[in-house]
């Protein structure tokens, strides 16, 4: 018969009963017994398995029920435990021509993916144990599947040699099947028994391989990783300052980065202030655009034009002892008769320095203390502000100086005959000229190398700027002369007391901001600031 009229084995089932076939397992035991009866027919040339069953029990429906969980995607074990020996050239022989081989494949592939799950469903155990058998002979007949799952076990294991060793003898046993369509270094179970794969059959691949890609990613990002440490390690050795040096040259770029923007606001503000100074200007020179400071300047200068235009007039002229010097070189020669003015209680007054009257004066030159010799005598002062004689919710301010004269002369002796003092406090354009006889009412003699000293106090009623921290400013001399019967006594001299300034503590002080009320207050107030007169035979 022609290999075309082949066709799959039937499987017939016969039953002790002749009144119906086998439904199931009628009872808790029963045995199989299984013959293979071959069908003579034009149509079927295959074994068809025909079971019968016997009341005899020499088994359990237990026994058989370890079948039912078999994976049928799994191909069976092609030989048995008890007779697995050495893998030799002598243990593999084919013994089938290509034609039976091909017969044989066609004859699993129908008992693998039609009779084994058509068994299970219809529950003979018998039978799909003996279909089970007959599959694992037709097996062991080919020496090919046997060397295919010891292949596959070799591949999945890594086993280099060992596969290189089966290949050659699955060549040597003709290799596979010709039906079996192999597309890797084995025959899958799908390709042996032409059967489509489960699902869950391809999620297991598709994870393995999975897997395995995420493995081959891990290793080369290994390897990279190891790679990058080692060149770093060898850069860094190799140039061991290259991070300090970069980490150097970005901050000299950021920093440039920086000062160039700040450039860049800086010449804007400037091109901003001569665009608005171009158009102020004839306000400037007109006198249009002036700053409270400037106004009450340019009002007080009016005042005092004024003022001595009336002094003029009258023609009062100042003693002869009066005289004015200042450090500040604002004046420094004796002022004129229209100079000289007079308080209500007839106290002459000076015109005073510039920088004291607008309450700018350069702190490089305030000083609370100073320190002159003129010929034999030296005049040493120190001042300092007096907290429990003060009270400055009235703006009344009491300062304290001590005052050291030495006579130097090594043999002649002096007698202090008077004194005379200018004190301007700031914020008042006026000096105030103290004069007295004596020092605090005595005339003290002093031998050579004699030290008078005295401490006396100066109260004054001033406001604290925030231009200045100084409130007043004092200078002025002493007269003397020498205790020398031979001489002259109407003959007198001087010593100076050099410049030296008051100057508020830093609780008195205040922030250097000031109104536009404030600033025409001061012009009214002008006169009334300044040393006052009720305690000024203390100074």
């Amino acid at each position: 018969m022609k290999p075309s009229t082949f066709a799959l084995p039937t499987l017939l089932i016969v039953s002790s009963s002749t009144t119906s076939a086998f439904t199931g397992p009628q009872s808790s035991t029963f045995v199989a017994r299984n013959t293979m009866q071959y069908v003579s027919s034009t149509s079927h040339i295959h074994p068809t398995i025909s079971t019968s069953l016997s009341g005899s029990s020499v088994g359990s429906s237990t026994s058989l029920s370890a079948y039912l969980g078999q994976n049928f995607d799994e191909a069976p074990s092609s030989i048995d435990n008890n007779n697995e020996n050495q893998d030799t050239e002598s243990n593999y022989v084919q013994s089938l021509s290509p034609e039976e081989r091909n017969e044989n494949l066609k004859v699993m592939r129908q008992i693998f993916n039609h009779d084994l799950a058509d068994l299970q469903r219809r529950r003979d155990y018998a039978g799909w144990v003996e279909a089970k058998r007959d599959l694992r002979e037709r097996q062991a007949k080919d020496p090919w599947f046997e060397l295919n799952t010891k292949l596959k076990e070799a591949v999945q294991m890594g086993e280099i040699e060992e596969c290189d060793r089966l290949k050659i003898l699955i060549q040597k046993v003709g290799g596979p099947p010709a039906d079996v369509k192999q597309t890797g270094e084995y025959a899958k179970i799908t390709e042996i028994y032409d059967k489509a794969m489960s699902l869950s059959r391809a999620e297991s691949i598709a994870k393995v391989e999975r897997i395995k890609k995420n493995a081959e990613v891990w290793k080369r990002m290994m390897a990279e990783r190891i790679q990058n440490e080692k060149q770093e390690e060898e850069d860094y050795w190799n140039n061991p300052l290259k991070e300090e040096r970069e980490a150097i040259a970005r901050r000299e770029r950021t920093m440039k980065k920086i000062y160039g923007s700040l450039e860049e606001k800086r010449k804007k503000s400037e091109e901003k202030a001569k665009e608005i100074q171009g158009k102020i200007k004839s306000q400037i020179d007109n006198g249009e655009y002036m700053t409270p400071i400037e106004k009450a300047m340019a009002e007080t200068k009016k005042i005092l034009d004024q003022r001595k235009l009336e002094e003029s007039q009258k023609g009062v002229a100042l003693p002869s002892e009066t005289s004015s010097s200042s450090d500040s070189g604002d004046s420094s020669s004796t002022p004129s008769v229209s100079q000289v003015t007079y308080s209500e209680s007839g106290r002459p007054r000076l015109p005073g320095d510039k920088d004291v009257t607008i309450g700018e004066i350069d702190e490089s030159i305030i000083s609370e203390s100073s320190d002159t010799t003129t010929e034999i005598v030296r005049v040493e002062v120190v001042s300092s502000y007096s907290e429990s004689k003060s009270n400055a919710e009235q703006r009344r301010h009491c300062f304290l100086y001590n005052i050291k004269i030495t006579n130097l002369s090594p043999s002649n002796s002096i007698q202090l005959m008077s004194r005379k003092f200018e004190i301007q406090t700031v914020g008042s354009s006026r000096k105030d000229l103290v004069e007295g006889k004596g020092v605090t009412g005595l005339r003290p003699v002093l031998k050579p190398g004699e030290i008078f000293e005295y401490t006396s106090t100066a109260p004054l009623s001033v406001r604290p700027l925030g231009t200045t921290i100084a409130a007043a400013r004092m200078s002025g001399s002493y007269s003397y002369k020498i205790v020398d019967p031979n001489l002259p006594e109407d003959e007198l001299m001087e010593a100076s007391l050099g410049e030296f300034h008051f100057v508020f503590p830093p609780s008195q002080r205040v922030l250097p901001f000031k109104s536009f009320e404030d600033e025409e207050e001061d012009d009214d107030d002008d006169d009334e600031d300044g040393f006052d007169e009720t305690n000024a035979n203390q100074i």
